[in-house]
Parts: C-alpha cells; structure tokens; sequence
C-alpha cells in the first residue's frame, strides 16, 4: 500500500522533518531556565555550554527519520532498541564527562555548581529532544497512514 502512494509517504517524513522546529523551541525553552553560575559573565557561561560544532542539529534530524520509519512500518523493538542505545551513550557520557568526583574534596564549589548546572542542561535537552523526536516521528507517520486511508 506505501508503494503505491510513495508521495504520501514523502508528505509524511517532511511533517516529521518540520517538527523540528518546535522541538526546537521547547527544547530552548526548557534549558534556558538553567541559571549560570555566578562568577561567570554570559559570555564566558555560553562559551562553556556550547558544543564546538552543530552535530546534533543533524543526530535529531535522523532520529526523527528514523522514528517515522519505525512509527510507519509498527516496529516496536526498534524503538526500544533505539531507547537502550540511547541510554547506554547518555551513561557513558554521563560516567565520564558529567559526574562529580567521588571526593569532593578535590573540586571547587565554582565548579561543582558549573559542573552542576551545565549536566542539567545537557540532561534536559537530551531528553526533550528525544521526546520531541519521537513524537514528531509518530505525527509524521499518523500523517501518512491518515493520508493513505482517507485519500481516494
């Protein structure tokens, strides 16, 4: 039946691919309550917090191309597969990037609280991001499916 109407399977993926933006906007929306810590100036905060190139922009776009994909052909363990893989990467980086040294002693509270604040950050997009993916998966596939079923 996809086969048949591929331009409805098309209008389906750039709906999802669209959603980007306000996964986007939620998504900034929600890390911009992370408050920088004092004894940073803005700048110095958004130099510290930004990643040194926009890969992620692309990781989401994929991601919704992919939740669409399995939201479109109802592969359920793709989408757990997908959930475990991400959060076996997300542990990784949390154990050596994120967490804070077992002696506490040995780090600042400066930097506890940046360490702090920017792990919030970087946990808050990484899940709404996630979230919005998957849903803008789902809608690009509810979209398609919808099209396919009730367009003579």
């Amino acid at each position: 039946m996809l086969a048949e109407k591929p331009w409805f399977v098309l209008l389906g993926l750039v709906t999802a691919l669209l959603l980007e933006v306000p996964v986007n906007c939620i998504r900034k929306l929600a890390i911009s309550d992370i408050k920088k810590p004092v004894n940073y100036t803005s700048q110095e905060w958004e130099d510290l917090i930004t990643p040194p190139e926009k890969g992620g922009r692309w990781l989401g776009r994929l991601e919704r191309i992919f939740s669409f994909l399995i939201f479109l052909f109802w592969i359920p363990e793709g989408i757990l597969a997908w959930l475990a893989f991400k959060v076996a990467s997300k542990w990784e980086v949390w154990q050596n990037i994120i967490k804070v040294p077992e002696d506490k002693q040995t780090i600042d509270k400066l930097k506890l609280s940046v360490r702090r604040a920017w792990g919030s950050r970087v946990l808050q997009s990484f899940l709404i991001g996630t979230l919005g993916n998957l849903l803008a998966g789902f809608f690009g596939a509810v979209v398609t499916m919808w099209l396919i079923w009730f367009t003579p």
